[in-house]
């Protein structure tokens, strides 16, 4: 039987090295830019931050999925980053501008 703390380690490890991969698709080396000590507190910082809240996961959902009882405890997770307003600034981009980069007018009733 293995020794549990072992069987731990490794699977903290393998999920590191799953989380690279989700983090640079294709880098040849991925498994060596997890250089520092994976704690299940980077995993769901990690998680609450790159996975979820920068692909608009809204904060509620990801607070519930984390089991904080008080959003406050999530809104710390949640700053941002320039791939978030990167995002955002696209999305708002998209409602105000035709494809041809015109204004979208809004019809009046």
């Amino acid at each position: 039987m293995k020794n549990p703390d072992k069987v731990i380690k490794e699977a903290v490890k393998d999920a590191a090295h799953t989380l690279a991969e989700y983090l640079h698709p294709g880098e040849r080396n991925c498994k060596e830019t997890v250089n520092k000590l994976l704690t299940t507190h980077t995993a769901r910082h990690t998680f609450a931050t790159t996975i979820t809240l920068e692909n608009d996961v809204p904060i509620e959902t990801v607070s519930k999925m984390l089991g904080h009882k008080d959003i406050r405890t999530t809104q710390i997770y949640a700053k941002m980053t320039k791939r978030k307003i990167s995002n955002n600034m696209r999305t708002l981009h998209e409602k105000l501008f035709e494809m041809s980069g015109k204004l979208k007018l809004q019809e009046t009733d």
